[in-house]
C-alpha cells in the first residue's frame, strides 16, 4: 500500500498464415503484474500469460448454396503468473454468405472449469465453473435500400448463472440522403453470484479472516440505439444518436463464500446464520447465529436504473476546409433503489419525468491556406 509507482511490461508475439484455403494463427502474450497504464488509457487485466490458436478452412468459390464459407476452431488460454489457469476458450466459429447475399454466423464456446482471480474483489481465488455460449448473427443484403439484421446471445453453465441478449437491427433508406438506423437490444441475466461486499471477521478462518458476501441477481435490460444521418447539400448535414435504457436488478438469496478454489456458497438463513430486514431498507446478517462471529449489515441492492443518452449534430462546411459544429447533447438519468422488478409502462414514465441536463456547444474550425 505504501507504493508510489509501478513498473511492468506487455509483449505480444504474433505468427499468422492469412492466404490460401488453410488459414491459422498462434499469439503469445505476456503482461506483467505491473504493467500500468490507466493514466494514459484503460487497463483492464495485468498478470496475465496466454496462448491463443486459430486453424482455419475458407472455401472462396461460390457453390449451390453459399458464395463463401469459413470455419474456425480456436482455442484461448490464460494463466496468472502463479500458473493458475484464469481463462480456457475453445470455440468454433462459422461464417457464411448464402447466394442471395445475405450472411450469417454461428459460434460455439465451451469454457472449461478454471481459476477466478476477480469473483472476490481482491480476495482469495474461487473456482469459475464450466460454460457453455452459443452467439447467432444473421444480416439480409446490405446492398437494398431496407436491411434487417437479427443477433443472438445465449449463456448458460451448469451452476446456475446463465444470460440471453436479443439484438434486432434495422437500417432504412428512404432516400439517397436519409438512414435511420434502429439497434433495440434485450437481455434477461441470471447470475448466482454477484459479488456485494467484503467483511472483515477473525473467526472466518476458512477465508483469511473475511466473509466475501454474494447474491443472486435478475437483471432484464431493454435499450433501443439510434442513428439517423441525413444530409441535406454535400456541406450540411445532420446526426442525431439516441439511447434509452431500462434496467431492473433485483438482488436475493445473500450468501457468503464457503471456501478458497470453490464455487460454493452457504445462504444465510437456510446454510448457516440468520438475515432479517433492520427495518431502513437493508438487512442485518449474523453469519454464525449464536456463535462469536459479529453481525454486519448489507444495503437493499436491488435498484432500476432508467437513462438517456441523446446527441444531436449540425455540421455545416462553410467553406472549403472550414466547418461549423452546432451541438446539441441531453442526458437524463433515474434510479430507484429497492425496486428491482421490471415494468415497462412504470419504467418509462420514470424516464419521461425525470429532469434531463441539457447542453449546447459551438465549434468552428477555419483553415488558414498556409
Amino acid at each position: 500500500s505504501s507504493r508510489t509507482s509501478l513498473a511492468g511490461y506487455n509483449a505480444v508475439v504474433a505468427l499468422t498464415k492469412l492466404s490460401g484455403t488453410w488459414l491459422g494463427s498462434l499469439a503469445l502474450q505476456d503482461k506483467s503484474p505491473g504493467y500500468e497504464t490507466n493514466d494514459a488509457g484503460f487497463e483492464v487485466f495485468t498478470n496475465r500469460r496466454a496462448v491463443a490458436t486459430d486453424v482455419a478452412y475458407a472455401s472462396y468459390r461460390p457453390g449451390r448454396l453459399f458464395r463463401n464459407y469459413r470455419a474456425d476452431f480456436f482455442t484461448t488460454h490464460e494463466w496468472d503468473y502463479d500458473w493458475n489457469r484464469i481463462f480456457f476458450d475453445i470455440g468454433l466459429k462459422q461464417t457464411a454468405r448464402f447466394r442471395n447475399f445475405w450472411s450469417a454466423s454461428f459460434t460455439t464456446h465451451f469454457y472449461p472449469a478454471t481459476s477466478d482471480d476477480h469473483l472476490t474483489r481482491g480476495g482469495p481465488l474461487a473456482r469459475g465453473p464450466e460454460a457453455w455460449e452459443l452467439t447467432l448473427q444473421l444480416d439480409s443484403d446490405s446492398r437494398r435500400r431496407h436491411t434487417v439484421g437479427l443477433g443472438a446471445d445465449w449463456f448458460w453453465s451448469p451452476a446456475g448463472t446463465r444470460y440471453v441478449t436479443l439484438t434486432p437491427a434495422l437500417t432504412l433508406n428512404p432516400g439517397s440522403n436519409l438512414r435511420i438506423a434502429l439497434g433495440p437490444s434485450l437481455t434477461f441475466d441470471h447470475e448466482v453470484a454477484q459479488y456485494v461486499q467484503t467483511e472483515t471477521d477473525p473467526t472466518a478462518t476458512a477465508t483469511f479472516g473475511s466473509r466475501y458476501v454474494f447474491a443472486s441477481l435478475e437483471q432484464t435490460q431493454v435499450a433501443l440505439e439510434t442513428r439517423v444521418n441525413w444530409t441535406f447539400t454535400p456541406t450540411l448535414s445532420l446526426q442525431l444518436y439516441a439511447q434509452p435504457l431500462l434496467s431492473a436488478n433485483g438482488f436475493s438469496d445473500y450468501k457468503e463464500l464457503r471456501a478458497p478454489g470453490t464455487f460454493d456458497f452457504a445462504l444465510y438463513g437456510r446454510d448457516q446464520g440468520t438475515i432479517a430486514a433492520d427495518g431502513s431498507g437493508g438487512f442485518t446478517v449474523d453469519p454464525d447465529g449464536p456463535g462469536a462471529a459479529a453481525a454486519f449489515s448489507v444495503p437493499e441492492q436491488s435498484f432500476n436504473l432508467r437513462s438517456l443518452r441523446a446527441n444531436l449534430v449540425l455540421r455545416w462546411e462553410y467553406r472549403p476546409g472550414a466547418t461549423l459544429f452546432l451541438v446539441w447533447q441531453q442526458s437524463r438519468s433515474n434510479e430507484a433503489d429497492g425496486v428491482g422488478d421490471f415494468r415497462l409502462g412504470r419504467d418509462l414514465r420514470g424516464l419521461r419525468t425525470t429532469p434531463g441536463d441539457n447542453l449546447v456547444a459551438v465549434k468552428v474550425s477555419y483553415w488558414l491556406g498556409l
